[in-house]
């Protein structure tokens, strides 16, 4: 870790970081306790989708899919474990498994297999119950030094979780 603490950051994230020091510091502040790979795996999915398509709301169908597009190379490529406790893994190699999809497949076929099989639909539903709401409540003792809409937020996506079928 101390490696990474004499690293300059880019001069873009420098800017960003002037402009909005409260809500990069609670951004960073999410990633400080990791064991698992979802906080990270749910970012980049997110950050994927938001890149693709600029939508003001995103589906958690659509969320979760990028997660097992995200989570793809690193389990079935490279074998790296996404974490003990992390299921994101055991549902990546059953969908593999199921489509039998090489390992190294491009982003877009992962995509269109996984979008195209009710069965992999079905095995990332379990992570409406995890991911949405550990992601935003990982520091819940910054909501009040915040503003209210980061609980609202979470109060909105807790009831369309329960919702949800």
């Amino acid at each position: 870790m101390a490696q990474y603490k004499n690293m300059t950051p880019l001069p873009e994230l420098n800017a960003i970081a002037m402009r909005y020091p409260e809500k990069t510091f609670y951004l960073g502040q999410v990633f400080n306790n990791t064991t698992n790979c979802y906080k990270l795996v749910w970012l980049l999915a997110l950050l994927s989708l938001l890149e693709r398509d600029a939508a003001m709301s995103l589906r958690l169908t659509a969320i979760f899919n990028e997660m097992a597009v995200m989570g793809w190379h690193p389990v079935c490529l490279y074998r790296l474990s996404l974490g003990r406790q992390d299921s994101l893994q055991n549902v990546v190699l059953e969908i593999r498994e199921a489509c039998g999809l090489a390992p190294n497949a491009r982003p877009e076929a992962i995509r269109r297999v996984i979008e195209g099989n009710p069965a992999a639909q079905a095995n990332l539903n379990f992570l409406k119950n995890y991911v949405p709401t550990r992601f935003l409540m990982c520091k819940p003792s910054c909501i009040h030094r915040v503003d209210t809409s980061i609980f609202e937020t979470f109060t909105r996506i807790t009831d369309f979780r329960m919702s949800s079928p």
